[in-house]
This record gives C-alpha cells, sequence and structure tokens, in this order.
C-alpha cells in the first residue's frame, strides 16, 4: 500500500462493519504502512481508499478506528506542531482540542467510547479530519 493523494481531499464513505474480514485487512496494511514510515496514524483516504478508517498507535495503545464519530470535544485548545506522511518533512502549528469523547468500532466491529487526551486525541483529531477531506494545512489556517 502506498500513500496516495488523490482522495485527499474527499470526504469517506462509511465502511461496512459486516465486512471484519475487509477491516481487519485494511488495517493490516495501514499499520504495515503507518510503520514503515514513522508514523503514528495513517487514515484510508491517505492510501488512496475513501473509507471512514483509520489506526493510531499512540501512549503504548494501537487502535483500529472505523466509522468514528466525535460526540464531545473540550473548549480547552493546544497548540502543537504536527507532521503528516501525506505531506513528509512538514511540520505546521495546528491547534486543536486538549480532550475528546468519541466513539468508533474496532476491528471487531464492537462500539468503543472513549475519551482521550494528549497524544492520542490530537492523533485521532488529526486522523478524523482525513475522513472528512481536511489536511493539517487547512487546520493552521484556522489559528
Amino acid at each position: 500500500m502506498r500513500l496516495n493523494k488523490r482522495v485527499l481531499y474527499q470526504v469517506a464513505k462509511p465502511v461496512d462493519i459486516g465486512n471484519t474480514g475487509f477491516i481487519k485487512d485494511l488495517a493490516k496494511d495501514l499499520f504495515s504502512t503507518m510503520t514503515k514510515n514513522n508514523g503514528i496514524g495513517l487514515a484510508a483516504p491517505q492510501c488512496g481508499i475513501p473509507r471512514q478508517m483509520f489506526v493510531m498507535d499512540t501512549e503504548g495503545q494501537r487502535r483500529v478506528v472505523v466509522n468514528p464519530q466525535i460526540l464531545t470535544a473540550s473548549q480547552d485548545y493546544c497548540i502543537m506542531t504536527e507532521g503528516c506522511l501525506s505531506f513528509p518533512n512538514e511540520y505546521l502549528d495546528v491547534s486543536r482540542p486538549s480532550t475528546v469523547t468519541v466513539e468508533y468500532r474496532n476491528s471487531d466491529a464492537q462500539l468503543v467510547t472513549e475519551t482521550l487526551a494528549g497524544l492520542s486525541a490530537r492523533c485521532f483529531l488529526h486522523e478524523f479530519d482525513h475522513l472528512n477531506g481536511i489536511t493539517m494545512h487547512q487546520k493552521k489556517d484556522q489559528l
């Protein structure tokens, strides 16, 4: 699987959660591509697959995130420098909520609800943006 900007600016379609074989195969490919490129998160649209799915590996926990929703976000924002595998060697200051409560399906299509903070919240929000055709460049412009 290669990084691909072709669908990067499109809104991704939901994943059929009944097709766990597809989810697990795509997750394996995404984790492999992410790891080979020294990333901590990677969304399917970054690899030319316009589906609402991403993987992340932050703070010692690997997650497969399918059809995510943001339930709440803190009003406390933090500015940090972000990079993106779709834009190698580019780093931008981006403002994001410090904590976020999210809901998604995992690789077994089980519903997960959790509150994330710190790097995990930032990574989730960055990858979630990719599912909506938004890059860190557009977020930087909101500073």
